[in-house]
């Protein structure tokens, strides 16, 4: 009788042993999703962040190339206003 009784308490172990393992395997499978599905985020706002870098390098070489003609572009556009406003 104290040897059945010491069978059922370890069947009853191996079970719950049993139900533990298959969490933890599923936690381990969602959390293996989650990092996959973070990976890709992550690749994805890495990829964005790269075009984005050549998009403002772009931008600055085109500011180097106009700007110097800023000033005078503004000025005629000062003797043109000033010299309308005087038509009317």
């Amino acid at each position: 009788m104290v040897i059945a009784g010491e069978l059922e308490e370890l069947r009853t172990q191996l079970e719950a042993a049993e139900r533990a393992r298959k969490a933890a395997e599923s936690e381990l499978h969602e959390t293996a999703d989650r990092v996959s599905e973070l990976a890709a985020a992550n690749n994805s706002l890495v990829t964005s962040k790269r075009k984005l870098e050549i998009d403002i390098q772009a931008m600055q070489v085109d500011y180097r190339y106009k700007a110097p003609s800023i000033p005078a572009t503004m000025s005629k556009q000062r003797s043109t206003l000033s010299k309308e406003s005087f038509d009317l």
